[in-house]
């Protein structure tokens, strides 16, 4: 009988400790830990996503010689985005490893500090050591608001059923003109939410 207890609080225990970790990944993944202001204001309708990857994106071999880092962003890669965020009128998801070792909103900050429109950032995928597209695919099953339309912004092609919503970019150069274009006809051509 006292074993039973005792499994039964184990059993317990290990249920409230997913729960709460359930809820930090949640906080992480959409910028909302209680008492924090979300990073931007979460849209009102359907929207459209920019599953965004840094490395070999905003960055290249290219900006990393002439910056001497990687940490800093290509004028001409976020000159590209941005025209995409314009012109489609949409919003950031964050793809990238960075999201790994800094905050949402430190990730923000990187961007915005290199030139990207400001209060674009709504999210990043969560983290679970799988295929990009499959991360990409349950953070779409669990975003709190509708979405339109999505395009991803990679140099890696592992996107497993989202694959013909990815435009590859080359890690040499870069995020082109050509293909911020590409991307906002694939954002602007869904008729409906996703």
């Amino acid at each position: 009988m006292r074993a039973r207890k005792n499994d039964a609080l184990d059993q317990a225990m290990q249920a409230a400790a997913k729960a709460a970790l359930d809820g930090q990944r949640t906080d992480q993944i959409y910028g909302v830990r209680e008492g924090d202001a979300p990073i931007c204001p979460w849209p009102a309708g359907p929207c459209r996503i920019i599953f965004l990857d840094f490395d070999g994106v905003l960055n290249c071999e290219q900006s990393n010689q002439e910056l001497g880092t990687r940490y800093r962003f290509a004028r001409s890669c976020v000159a590209a985005l941005n025209l995409v965020l314009r012109a489609a009128d949409a919003r950031i998801v964050i793809t990238s490893s960075w999201r790994e070792n800094w905050t949402l909103k430190d990730n923000a900050q990187f961007l915005e500090r290199d030139g990207v429109l400001p209060g674009r950032v709504l999210g990043k995928t969560p983290s679970l050591g799988r295929e990009r597209g499959i991360e990409i695919d349950t953070w779409l099953r669990s975003a709190p608001y509708a979405i339109e339309s999505f395009v991803i912004l990679d140099d890696r092609d592992d996107m497993a059923m989202h694959r013909e919503r990815l435009i590859q970019v080359d890690p040499q150069i870069g995020l082109t003109g050509d293909q911020a274009r590409q991307a906002v006809e694939l954002l602007s051509a869904a008729k409906k939410p996703i």
